[in-house]
């Protein structure tokens, strides 16, 4: 789907999990900034995540998010979690821990947000 900025990618993206009636979905972003946005609009804690905001879902539960950055996420976080949230530099590369180690079936869905962009185009890893 391509849809102009502002006018509603990000909740097509928080919306798509429910459509596919996914159990895990992985939204991969292309940067860092994106990344955070995203993770934002699925935020439970955030009086303005996507759901709430738009009058979606009528409170608890939410879909529970979790981000890939880094090293502070976990296997166990990663299993907890409805959906999880990272750019495309965390999943890249020789040695990547998180797509090796997880079983071909842990996400249903998997959903690329600003997927015209190259990897090579971002420097803020």
């Amino acid at each position: 789907m391509v849809l102009p900025v502002g006018c509603g990618k990000s909740g097509c993206i928080t919306l798509t999990p429910f459509a596919f009636k996914a159990s895990r979905t992985l939204v991969v972003a292309p940067g860092l900034l994106i990344a955070k946005q995203l993770q934002n609009d699925f935020d439970p804690a955030l009086a303005d995540m996507f759901y709430i905001k738009r009058g979606v879902l009528q409170g608890q539960p939410y879909p529970e998010p979790v981000e890939i950055r880094g090293t502070t996420t976990n296997r166990a976080d990663l299993e907890e979690a409805d959906v999880v949230i990272t750019n495309i530099h965390q999943l890249q590369g020789a040695g990547n821990r998180w797509l090796e180690d997880l079983p071909n079936d842990f996400f249903d869905l998997i959903l690329f947000d600003e997927g015209h962009h190259n990897v090579r185009e971002h420097t803020n890893l």
